[in-house]
């Protein structure tokens, strides 16, 4: 269509300048449109491209301008420290293994049965002076928390026949338990009383004069109890600390009447370091008896202690007072060593003891005992010993040198008595 209207256009301009009789402006200016309306047709004829794609490819050259370091410090967020405390409660729950006793035999002996624990225990018996003997006890645990027993002991005689007034009969009954708290924190208890009934059938100095003391009866009635809590075993950081408190009461019925309380503490704390071990002991000395004046004292007996294959060494100082001797300091030492395995020793110690002069401890001494006391006293012996000992298979051999320094020593005297026993 365009070529035709090309051809169209070219034949009128032709044909316009054939006509023109002569040259003007009007027929000029017509023939120059003519001729620009032609040349725009075949230049729109020249651009007619073709359907064919075409493909361009170029290279991309990228242009980087230049680059400046930017400094960017970092900053750090405050840490806040906190101290957090973790408790773990860990239970050992016991395995019970059950397997019998070890047993060492001749090859030739018949093996012994294996030893059975029973938690029941009696025996019972009877002498030709009409001296009967029971011991009964009974002993009850789980293995894991709560441990129990009960111990009844009697022992009596009846002699008179030949010896006059001679007879006597004690009974003793202790109950108690072991309760653990928690794995390595124990609670132990236990209450105890004491019967004990006899005659007095000593002679003394002039038998004539004091035929109504003779077979007087005496008889003491003692009750008590006493509480403690421990740990059974030394914690991981070597800790070990017991603390106990109770008391007992003791009434003595002879030719006085006497009444006695003796209420008692003590406690202790012991830290292990390595190869060493420290511990502080502390013990109470009270006495509270009728008519006397009452008596009060306490122990301190610190120490040190150290063992290696050779050596087995406690050194430490005791520390006594009370309100009748005031105080007494003396040097506490233990110290045994090896020179040739178990067959030769040498020891040497250096100790404090304290025992009171009391109603308690003295009438276990001499059951007869007169119960007047005029004061109350401590007890306090204090030595320094040493020597040598030796062990082979069949025979052991010990040899020791000490001196004994002692502070009111207790003694007995049969003798007449002013009293009345009416």
């Amino acid at each position: 269509m365009i070529v035709i209207a090309f051809i169209i256009i070219a034949y009128t301009i032709v044909k316009n300048i054939l006509s023109m009789p002569k040259l003007n402006m009007n027929n000029l200016y017509r023939t120059s449109v003519l001729c620009f309306m032609l040349l725009i047709g075949l230049q729109l004829s020249a651009q007619t491209l073709e359907d064919d794609e075409q493909e361009i490819i170029k290279d991309f050259e990228a242009q980087l301008e230049d680059a400046q370091r930017v400094i960017v410090k970092p900053s750090l967020q405050p840490v806040v420290v906190s101290k957090k405390t973790y408790k773990y409660d860990v239970t050992i729950i016991p395995l019970e293994l059950k397997y019998p006793d070890p047993i060492i035999k001749p090859l030739a002996a018949e093996p012994d049965l294996p030893f059975e624990s029973k938690s029941f225990y009696a025996r019972l018996g009877y002498g030709n002076l009409k001296n009967p003997k029971a011991t009964i006890k009974y002993y009850k645990t789980d293995q894991n928390k709560l441990d129990y027993y009960v111990d009844i002991s009697h022992h009596g005689l009846n002699n008179e026949k030949k010896i006059a007034h001679q007879s006597m009969s004690n009974t003793d009954a202790t109950i108690g338990f072991n309760y653990r708290l928690k794995e390595n924190t124990q609670l132990n208890f236990k209450a105890n009383g004491v019967y004990d009934k006899r005659k007095n059938y000593f002679l003394v100095i002039d038998d004539a004069l004091i035929p109504k003391y003779r077979g007087y009866p005496i008889s003491k009635i003692q009750a008590g109890t006493q509480m403690e809590l421990l740990n059974p075993e030394e914690t991981a950081s070597g800790l070990d600390y017991n603390v106990g408190v109770g008391y007992s009461i003791l009434n003595l019925l002879s030719f006085q009447n006497r009444n006695e309380l003796v209420p008692n503490f003590n406690a202790m704390v012991a830290k292990a370091v390595g190869n060493w071990k420290l511990t502080f002991p502390v013990k109470t000395f009270v006495t509270l008896q009728q008519d006397v004046d009452d008596l009060y004292g306490f122990s301190f007996d610190p120490s040190i202690k150290t063992n290696n294959e050779k050596l087995w060494l406690k050194i430490g100082v005791s520390i006594f007072a009370d309100n009748d001797i005031k105080s007494k300091i003396w040097p506490s030492i233990h110290a045994d060593y090896t020179l040739s395995g178990k067959n030769l020793h040498v020891f040497v110690s250096s100790d404090q003891k304290v025992m009171t002069n009391n109603l308690h401890n003295l009438t276990k001494i001499n059951p007869w005992i007169y119960p007047y006391q005029a004061k109350l006293t401590n007890n306090v012996m204090q030595t320094i010993s040493g020597g040598i000992k030796s062990e082979t298979n069949f025979l052991g051999l010990e040899a020791e040198l000490g001196y004994a320094k002692i502070f009111n020593q207790v003694s007995f005297e049969n003798a007449l008595l002013n009293v009345d026993a009416d």
